[in-house]
């Protein structure tokens, strides 16, 4: 795909959301970079490409119109390869722990951790050959993906079959969500408040 910063490879795959999909080596980033590494020129970029690929959609006229009328959508997702890395927690993560590094740039930033919606087409997308995520995917058998993000990691299910002529069906795109107990106490209050005063 060319915009007005030059001509990279880009998948765009549209699963709960559309997403725009480019390798970090072809921007010239690592893939493991965290938020406030990004400079303003490589931001710039990541939004030319985005906006190219929301003018491809339909969704605006020209590129430049993306960041003002279109500033959510499609979303950037930029994937590399499994490698070691640190997250933003401190956190090593290992390459053989994940089956990519991702970072989903949201509203003209990096997202801290990684969204949902996007994650789930991401996963999709890892599944069907010929994409730029399905290029950087060390995990072909399964159906489960698990994406590295800044502060870690998350697992994702894709279940994809393929009709006859080559067409993808999705038949899972799933993700496990979990939740820890954050506080536990009682409220004491009077008993006239749940008793009558009056029998009978």
């Amino acid at each position: 795909m060319r915009c007005k910063s030059g001509e990279y490879a880009v998948s765009i795959v549209d699963v709960t959301t559309p997403v725009v999909f480019v390798r970090a080596d072809s921007v010239g980033l690592s893939g493991t970079e965290h938020p406030e590494d990004l400079s303003l020129t490589q931001l710039q970029l990541l939004e030319d490409i985005r906006g190219e690929g929301a003018k491809r959609l339909g969704f605006v006229s020209s590129a430049e119109e993306a960041s003002s009328q279109t500033p959510a959508s499609p979303k950037l997702i930029i994937v590399s390869p499994p490698t070691t890395y640190t997250t933003t927690i401190g956190r090593e993560v290992q390459a053989s722990e994940v089956s990519f590094v991702s970072r989903a740039m949201s509203m003209q930033k990096m997202h801290r951790a990684f969204p949902v919606t996007g994650g789930l087409c991401t996963a999709v997308a890892a599944r069907i050959d010929g994409t730029v995520v399905y290029e950087c995917n060390a995990t072909q058998q399964g159906n489960t993906i698990t994406i590295a993000h800044p502060s870690g990691r998350m697992d994702f299910v894709a279940k994809i079959r393929e009709e006859p002529g080559g067409e993808p069906v999705i038949e899972q795109a799933a993700v496990a969500r979990t939740a820890r107990r954050l506080m536990e106490g009682y409220a004491y209050t009077p008993s006239s408040l749940f008793w009558s005063n009056h029998t009978g």
